[in-house]
């Protein structure tokens, strides 16, 4: 009983600890958005002398990003006014650091501001982020080979944005202005299903062949991406080329006959340890997407296209594969696998300031 009781005080005592911690938090946000004020009151009243000396305390501490941002203005104004150049200059590189995008009011921001402004480069040297997306495989036959009547033999290859997606690291050095060099690695997971009907050369029987193939990369695109600035709003444009390592590939196949009702089944056949699909092809990528910009970091999206290069099966090796030729009476085609992509992320940048 005697427990409970010291429990429960300690609870008590601890919510007024909070309780009390936030209402000092918030009359001290108070007390600075008031000081922000009579600091603004001053400047228009000629009064500059003391500005930055009464609000350097809630820079420290009070302030929020924005207001921190409108304090830093109005000191630099100040500093300004008294021909205090470096200072001024000082102050504006405490206002970029604390938002890097910051975009000038031309209505407001006064002309030495903007002029000030103007002569600071900022560029975002690294960003580093990370995506996550879906993905629609298209899967082009580019040469058909079958165990029956090549004549009739029309496969369908189908897929769908359900099961397939990636996520990766996105990686962006900006060499000029508006325009980066791109690096994102990505694991990728496609599927696709192949569908056929064949004659039974046995008994002349109709039956179809089915299976769903899953195929799992790594990829390494480089890409060249431009910029165009509006505002906190970038869209941009990317093109590059891809290395895409096989990580695995599954197949499981079943062949269905429709008189006898026969259904032919076994377990996935591991396509990348059969060595029946090449380990490493290469894409064309181009793509389009919009970024947007936060005083820290920003969201992204965007929309690319790989346009595959190579076949993704080893012909070489088309035959081997007894399961497939005997049991299931299929042979590989030659596919490339092509590949549209929606990509949603976050990233960081870090920004040099320069003066021009």
């Amino acid at each position: 009983m005697i427990m409970n009781c010291k429990f429960k005080y300690l609870a008590i005592f601890s919510a007024l600890l909070i309780s009390l911690n936030l209402n000092s938090k918030i009359m001290n946000a108070q007390d600075c958005t008031e000081t922000l004020q009579q600091a603004r009151n001053m400047y228009t009243d000629g009064e500059i002398a003391t500005i930055p000396d009464l609000l350097e305390a809630c820079i420290k501490n009070g302030f929020t990003k924005e207001e921190k941002v409108q304090a830093y203005k109005l000191i630099i104004q100040v500093y300004i006014f008294e021909d205090k150049i470096d200072e001024a200059e000082k102050t504006l590189l405490k206002l970029k650091k604390t938002n890097p995008v910051y975009q000038i009011d031309y209505e407001n921001d006064g002309a030495e501001f903007i002029d000030l402004f103007k002569q600071y480069q900022t560029t975002a040297f690294l960003t580093v982020g990370l995506f996550v997306g879906l993905n629609l495989p298209i899967i082009q036959i580019t040469e058909r080979f079958t165990m029956g009547d090549i004549k009739n033999y029309n496969p369908e290859y189908t897929t769908s944005l359900g099961s397939n997606f990636q996520g990766g690291l996105r990686i962006l050095y900006q060499p000029y202005p508006n325009v980066e060099v791109q690096f994102d690695p990505f694991f990728m997971k496609s599927s696709f299903s192949y569908t056929s009907q064949f004659v039974s050369i046995e008994d002349y029987d109709l039956y179809k062949l089915e299976f769903i193939e899953t195929i799992n990369l790594i990829h390494f695109p480089l890409s060249a991406v431009y910029n165009y600035p509006v505002n906190n709003i970038v869209p941009y444009v990317s093109a590059g080329f891809d290395l895409a390592l096989l990580s695995s590939a599954t197949s499981k196949p079943a062949r269905n006959y429709d008189v006898t009702l026969t259904h032919i089944t076994g377990t996935d056949i591991p396509l990348k340890e059969l060595d029946h699909r090449n380990t490493l092809t290469k894409n064309i990528i181009i793509g389009l997407g919009v970024k947007w910009k936060r005083p820290r970091f920003y969201m992204f999206f965007d929309l690319r296209h790989h346009f595959a290069l190579d076949n993704i099966v080893n012909a070489s090796n088309r035959y081997s594969n007894t399961e497939f030729d005997y049991k299931y009476h299929y042979i590989d085609d030659n596919l490339k696998m092509y590949n549209f992509m929606m990509t949603l992320g976050v990233a960081k940048s870090f920004y040099t300031h320069k003066k021009k």
